[in-house]
């Protein structure tokens, strides 16, 4: 089931309205596409072509598993991703299904929790958090700063791993505009990727770079960051801003 999931949540609110409108009306194919984009009106054409991508998934997902779980995964998986309870809860609420099913889907969103919702998390749960990341893959780091920067407010596009040019993520938010490197290492991260970062800002017109480890920096890839401007956030400095995150609610 996860990967129907997965595939259906990436495509948001259209991916939803596919699902529902292949429960109810027994369509697949094309005749799915189509009664999927008329119930999301002049808006669902831009998730058109995206939707012949999942609809074969999509159908062998609802026989397996049924409309109900398929949607309590989903919400709980964009929810994941960094969309807000009261984003989530109000497109329930304009949700083509029944009552019941919309109280047990909200019910779900609003019992959901994330590492930057929650905000009664204690200085043990940060420590054991970042415990937890010291055994993480460099591609599970790199997700879990993405989820972190949405939940601030900020539009992250992740970068293709084969071809990052020396970014992981490209975040904005008003004048801002960032390159990200997120370091998963058991070592110090040293001044190759400190080089990295510095040519991304170039090739991705960014006004910053910024590079975040749960290690720590050696010297050499301070002094290197010091004169071309570009922001190192390492253990402590990561342990800092989850405690002031948690503060702040």
């Amino acid at each position: 089931m996860d990967e129907v999931v997965r595939k259906v949540a990436a495509l948001g609110f259209p991916g939803v309205i596919l699902l529902i409108a292949m429960a109810t009306t027994g369509f697949t194919g094309a005749a799915a596409i189509t009664t999927a984009l008329a119930m999301l009106g002049p808006f669902g054409m831009i998730g058109g072509i995206a939707f012949l991508g999942v609809v074969g998934i999509a159908a062998d997902g609802l026989s397996k598993f049924g409309l109900e779980a398929l949607l309590v995964g989903i919400y709980k998986e964009r929810q994941e991703e960094g969309e807000s309870k009261a984003s989530l809860c109000k497109e329930i609420k304009g949700l083509m299904v029944s009552s019941d099913l919309k109280r047990k889907l909200k019910a779900e969103v609003k019992n959901g929790k994330s590492l930057v919702e929650d905000r009664r998390a204690s200085k043990q749960d940060i420590d054991e958090y970042l415990d937890a990341i010291d055994n993480m893959k460099g591609r599970e780091f790199k997700k879990i700063m993405a989820k972190l920067f949405k939940q601030l407010g900020y539009q992250v596009i992740s970068t293709k791993a084969s071809a990052d040019y020396g970014a992981d993520l490209v975040i904005q938010k008003g004048e801002i505009k960032a390159v990200v490197q997120a370091k998963r290492k058991q070592g110090s991260v040293g001044i190759k990727t400190v080089q990295e970062v510095t040519g991304a800002i170039g090739y991705y017109q960014a006004n910053l770079g910024l590079v975040i480890t749960n290690s720590k920096f050696t010297e050499p890839a301070k002094n290197l960051a010091a004169s071309n401007q570009i922001g190192l956030v390492d253990r402590d400095d990561f342990k800092k801003i989850l405690k002031k995150i948690y503060s702040s609610g």
